[in-house]
């Protein structure tokens, strides 16, 4: 829809927890045509945000089907997101068009972080493999639109609609061992040490059924997965191994047999655009397609233009943040983010001219401007409409009549 639709929600109560599986209905009516009744499950969704006092809410249809949105795979299950602690109700939904922007600057056949698998040419030959040669509608981050949302014909204010974590979007076949999504705390300590933390993330693909204890795999609460995924486990081993095997003589050839360095780069300079400090040790997801090539992807930028995730503060940048400088410490506003971490080092150190032409690449053709950052804004405020930001931010997200988004 190209303004905000509208969904009533048919159900006892709105989840405040993962498990409830409250049973009920969704209507949804996009103002173009368009109506749809389904039954559906509901939970709240998300990890910090679960605390805070409006939650987001995931919907799962309980019939079978599926339904596709404009140019989103068709899926059955979707993100009802507050972006509580965001005024704007959806800058993380800006902050994924930019994204999407930035992965078309590059050529055909280079547009997706799996590509790189990809056989045959762009332009004249085909692979004979169906979703080689035809774009699935995957699109590898989410994408979201408003919607008005109501509780049993009760105003609740404006919501986001968003594409969920499916390995759909990141075109991955869950019996596939070594296409791996890891989603949750990926850092130094829980990764890229060569000590593994299996508590501290998700493996959502490839579909682990049981954990190392013979119970059923639960990516709520994680554990390590059993000896099935052996294959799986050896290729997670392998990219946490990656820093110590490099770090005394790092080379182009030996960091491109780990990463896939067009989409890293990417990554760290979308997240050092929209100033997303908090992307770079749990709101990332990493993946790799062939259990050997790894890159990370954006997700939950909520936080971004330097928000704290709190939303009651606002990193400064400082004045002298250039892709240029040499990255500290995390926490120094004049460093360049995602790159004083331990691959991120050898990131820079191999690439530091790539990364500097491409940056420079993104700011000349209108990608990283200001211009461009805001006109994805007003495009987004312009969906939701002011009335309706009006209302939710006064009415609907008040208590005693006082407005309580941070």
């Amino acid at each position: 829809p190209n303004v905000a639709a509208k969904i009533n929600l048919i159900v006892d109560y709105l989840a405040t927890a993962k498990g409830q599986d409250i049973k009920g209905y969704m209507e949804y009516w996009d103002k173009l045509g368009n109506y749809f009744k389904k039954p559906i499950i509901l939970n709240a969704q998300g990890a910090s945000s679960i605390q805070l006092w409006i939650k987001n809410q995931a919907i799962d249809i309980n019939d079978g089907s599926t339904i596709k949105f404009g140019n989103w795979r068709p899926f059955d299950s979707f993100h009802l997101k507050k972006f509580y602690i965001d005024s704007f109700r959806g800058q993380c939904i800006v902050g994924y068009w930019l994204t999407e922007q930035v992965y078309k600057t590059r050529p055909l056949g280079q547009q997706r972080p799996n590509d790189y698998l990809k056989t045959g040419s762009t332009t004249t030959n085909g692979s004979g493999t169906f979703a080689s040669d035809f774009e699935t509608g995957a699109l590898f981050h989410p994408d979201g639109f408003p919607v008005i949302t109501y509780l049993n014909g009760a105003l609740q204010g404006l919501y986001t609609f968003c594409i969920k974590k499916d390995r759909s979007n990141y075109e991955m076949n869950k019996k596939n061992h070594l296409q791996i999504h890891l989603d949750g705390i990926i850092g130094s300590a829980t990764l890229w040490s060569g000590v593994i933390d299996y508590t501290q993330f998700e493996i959502r693909n490839p579909k682990i059924n049981k954990d190392i204890d013979g119970k059923k795999y639960d990516g709520d609460n994680p554990k390590e997965p059993s000896a099935d995924f052996q294959d799986t486990k050896d290729a997670i081993t392998r990219i946490s191994n990656a820093y110590n095997a490099m770090k005394d003589n790092p080379t182009k050839e030996s960091f491109e047999s780990y990463f896939n360095v067009p989409f890293y780069i990417d990554k760290v300079l979308i997240s050092n655009a929209v100033w997303d400090q908090d992307g770079f040790w749990k709101n990332w997801q990493w993946h790799t397609w062939d259990g050997k090539i790894w890159c990370p992807t954006l997700y939950d930028l909520d936080s971004i233009f330097g928000m704290r995730p709190d939303g009651m503060s606002i990193v400064p940048a400082g004045e002298k943040c250039t892709i240029e400088q040499r990255p500290t410490a995390w926490t120094n506003t004049n460093t360049v983010l995602g790159l004083n971490s331990q691959n991120g080092d050898l990131l820079w150190k191999l690439y530091s001219t790539e990364i500097k032409a491409r940056y420079k690449e993104l700011r000349d053709n209108g990608v990283f401007t200001t211009d461009n950052i805001v006109g994805l804004l007003r495009k987004w405020l312009n969906m939701c409409g002011y009335d309706n930001l009006k209302t939710d931010l006064e009415e609907c997200c008040a208590y005693n009549g006082v407005p309580q988004t941070p």
